[in-house]
């Protein structure tokens, strides 16, 4: 295990070590390098945690909180006015959700419970920062909800079956609708409808950013 964790130390320093050497370094502002190390340092720490996983379940969860990870920076990235760093943060945890997705059926079921209340609970964090910015944005933003969603769904629908998948859909907030109102995320395999209000099987799981710091 101390090869990997030697290889990972030396991409990083060189990375810090190019940004601080290339040509254009005269322009970079000391925020812009501590930034950069921030996140590289971080990118890091996440690939030795999982380096010293190795139960599956466990591998899952801190998937799991990668991916609530990227959901809280990029609200952060957009707060700033970096659109094109909170794009990049959603791609990133559209891949995580993908990875945690294709593990998902060589677990328990509460495993897959968990992994539903997490996407839940993510996408009503996105579905409330996303209210706040301009159109084009909101657009690419609820693409990344319905892969996320769409995918979700048919994990859900696979593993859990299709009663399940159906109830996964009625308590999530659908891209481009308010709480309650019709879901269309999924529109084109399923149509369901909620009753008007917010189901109450709503989970209870706080979206904290459990940012590792250097």
């Amino acid at each position: 295990m101390k090869t990997p964790i030697r290889i990972l130390c030396f991409f990083f320093f060189s990375f810090l070590l190019f940004i601080l050497f290339t040509k254009q370094a005269s322009a970079i502002t000391f925020d812009q390098i501590k930034e950069a190390t921030t996140v590289s340092f971080t990118q890091v720490l996440e690939k030795i945690e999982l380096a010293f996983t190795f139960k599956e379940e466990s591998r899952i969860k801190v998937l799991g909180k990668h991916a609530e990870r990227r959901v809280n920076r990029a609200e952060e990235s957009f707060d700033n006015g970096d659109n094109e760093k909170a794009q990049n943060y959603l791609d990133e945890y559209v891949q995580i959700k993908e990875e945690i997705s294709v593990k998902l059926d060589q677990v328990d079921e509460k495993i897959v419970d968990d992994f539903k209340d997490r996407t839940i609970v993510e996408n009503k964090k996105i579905e409330e920062f996303k209210n706040d910015l301009s159109e084009t944005s909101r657009v690419v933003v609820e693409k990344t909800q319905t892969e996320v969603l769409e995918k979700t769904w048919e994990v859900v629908g696979e593993i859990q079956g299709e009663k399940a998948a159906e109830n996964f859909v009625k308590i999530i907030y659908a891209p481009g609708t308010e709480s309650g109102g019709e879901n269309k995320v999924i529109e084109d395999t399923v149509e369901i409808k909620t009753d008007g209000q917010k189901s109450g099987n709503t989970p209870n799981t706080s979206l904290e950013d459990e940012s590792l710091t250097p």
